[in-house]
């Protein structure tokens, strides 16, 4: 759904939750939604959406208002309640006057999901605590996606290590970009790629402008090279030097 205009966006999302047939997928895109109709759809259809996706969204309180502090806090609260999730994305406008004030009730959603298998995150947390809580509270996932959270560290690279040991059997894609600061040690960044090759079934991998350095690249290709990965991008952050390493194995 893509409307500026709350009026239409209210309007269509109304007749969401009055629909007989079950709500399977709700991706809303550019535009600016009302935080308690999309509350009401997300508790309407608990039990059968499979698929929510929050894009550069507006979101207000009441017609015209995004003064409150948390206009999203009654979003999350209702995306506890759809415990079948399967895929879930949240992308924050890159110009928008903060990333999400309440991350926390974020968190308790993941926990309630047991099917999330693919996430994408991308300028969602302020706090590398957040961060890492988030990650943390993924179990085994298929799809994970993290685009322009600069609030990472090396125990971020930890945990998404974690994540990808405990997703072995089930990970089949991978892209970290704009993301600094998480591949600082030569041993932790090793670890990622063992736990990568590990993965049974993986199929892409992307880790983009995240300040690495020429020697984690040459690491990464070298250990990525021979592997069954159908398709391996990597690029150091520094553009007027950009060391682009992407191939397409024989077999894809």
């Amino acid at each position: 759904m893509y409307a500026n205009d709350v009026k239409t966006t209210t309007s269509q999302l109304e007749s969401a939750t009055t629909q007989a047939e079950p709500l399977i997928h709700l991706h809303l895109c550019g535009c600016t939604v009302n935080a308690w109709t999309l509350a009401r759809i997300l508790r309407t259809h608990a039990l059968t959406l499979r698929s929510f996706e929050l894009s550069e969204v507006s979101v207000v309180h009441n017609e015209g208002d995004d003064s409150t502090d948390d206009p999203e806090a009654p979003i999350f609260q209702a995306l506890a309640s759809v415990i079948g999730l399967e895929t879930l994305i949240i992308l924050i406008k890159h110009d928008a006057p903060s990333r999400m004030r309440r991350p926390d009730l974020l968190v308790n959603a993941l926990h309630s999901m047991p099917h999330l298998a693919s996430v994408q995150f991308c300028r969602v947390f302020s706090l590398e605590l957040d961060l890492n809580v988030a990650i943390d509270a993924l179990t085994r996932v298929n799809k994970f996606i993290m685009h322009y959270e600069d609030a990472c560290s090396v125990e971020t690279l930890d945990l998404l290590i974690t994540l990808v040991n405990e997703s072995s059997s089930t990970l089949k894609s991978i892209e970290v970009a704009g993301c600094p600061n998480m591949f600082k040690s030569n041993e932790v960044n090793a670890l990622l790629c063992d736990a990568l090759l590990k993965c049974e079934d993986l199929e892409y991998v992307c880790f983009c402008e995240n300040d690495l350095d020429d020697d984690t690249v040459k690491m990464m290709q070298s250990a990525f090279t021979t592997s069954k990965i159908h398709r391996v991008c990597i690029t150091t952050s520094r553009r007027a030097e950009a060391h682009p390493v992407e191939q397409l194995n024989a077999f894809e």
